[in-house]
């Protein structure tokens, strides 16, 4: 099993160029993560890092998923976040397009 940290790195859900993100768990308290690890050493991949981590945390929505962790470890560096079940919406519209009321609701989810 592959671990990062405090965390246990289950399954690869996401592979980008610069950006892997795993379901995991952290060991520490045994809940369900996300674990975005993102490959960079330019300082302002660093700075845009954390204010973007920064500015996640300081919002607060139900519709928003909650950054538990982040940081930098060696040459990585990692958000945590609650793991949200369920397919993402680009895996869904890949299915098709949705409908119309569909299409409402998530818009009125994403704009309240």
């Amino acid at each position: 099993m592959l671990r990062f940290n405090q965390y246990e790195l289950l399954m690869e859900v996401h592979h980008a160029i610069w950006s892997i993100v795993y379901h995991g768990r952290d060991t520490q308290t045994g809940r369900e993560v996300a674990v975005k690890l993102k490959h960079d050493a330019r300082h302002d991949v660093w700075t845009e890092h954390f204010e973007e981590s920064n500015a996640i945390i300081a919002l607060e929505h139900p519709n928003l998923v909650q950054v538990y962790d982040y940081g930098r470890s060696d040459d990585w560096y990692y958000r945590v976040t609650e793991w949200i079940r369920g397919a993402s919406l680009s895996d869904r519209l890949q299915h098709g397009v949705l409908g119309a009321e569909r299409t409402v609701n998530f818009m009125r989810q994403i704009a309240t």
